[in-house]
């Protein structure tokens, strides 16, 4: 969702709550109001497969609903202004969570939104065992870019989103040709820039494994 607590345009909260399948009506504005998250704390350490009880106050509100990646619930207010959602942590989830919060009062106003983030703790994971990339990386113009996913297979049998740099994997460029020329760049979300003509090898490596996955990549003016 978004970053940061602050006013949002009508149509943006609208497209919020239809993607949601749970609110429908018109908002003309999305206000700032008295919501907030009692539990858990900010930050708060989870697992995988965790489900973690989630309580707002939110005074003045008929209804709240939480939101994040692949996740849209609503809860009513249970007559002291405290809401209660279980979110479930997914499988797959890495690095931190994210999880913003609406509400609607009696008028049908949107208020809000107020965030909180989870910190997802790997240790039960266990280490990466294998890679997997997906790009249509091949041949680009000088200029486009390309964006890189990587996938890294854990321990414990899931595959997990590692495409940052933050997660472990290195992306090793080798020298280009024609010799001394920047044929591509990629920066520490995957994202991969063709800068110069020419011919290069883009390999994906991560610190848990001693293989790699290589391709090559042309660059057109």
């Amino acid at each position: 969702m978004h970053r940061n607590n602050r006013l949002f345009s009508g149509s943006l909260v609208v497209a919020v709550m239809m993607l949601a399948g749970k609110w429908t009506g018109h908002a003309d504005e999305l206000q700032p109001g008295p919501l907030s998250f009692l539990q858990p704390s900010q930050n708060a350490t989870v697992k995988p497969g965790d489900t973690v009880d989630l309580e707002l106050s939110a005074p003045g509100m008929n209804e709240i609903l939480v939101v994040g990646l692949e996740f849209a619930k609503t809860a009513p207010n249970d007559g002291a202004n405290r809401f209660k959602v279980v979110y479930p942590v997914p499988l797959n989830a890495i690095g931190t969570i994210k999880l913003s919060a609406f509400g609607k009062n009696s008028s049908g106003k949107f208020v809000g939104p107020t965030d909180i983030t989870l910190v997802v703790n790997l240790a039960d994971a266990g280490n990466v065992v294998s890679l997997r990339t997906l790009t249509q990386l091949a041949v680009l113009k000088v200029g486009a870019s390309e964006q890189m996913f990587v996938y890294g297979k854990y321990r414990d049998g899931v595959e997990r989103d590692i495409t940052a740099t933050k997660f472990g994997t290195e992306y090793v460029v080798s020298p280009g040709r024609p010799a001394d020329t920047e044929i591509i760049r990629v920066d520490p979300l995957g994202k991969i820039t063709a800068l110069n003509p020419g011919r290069t090898r883009l390999t994906v490596r991560h610190k848990d494994l001693a293989t790699t996955v290589s391709r090559d990549v042309i660059v057109e003016k």
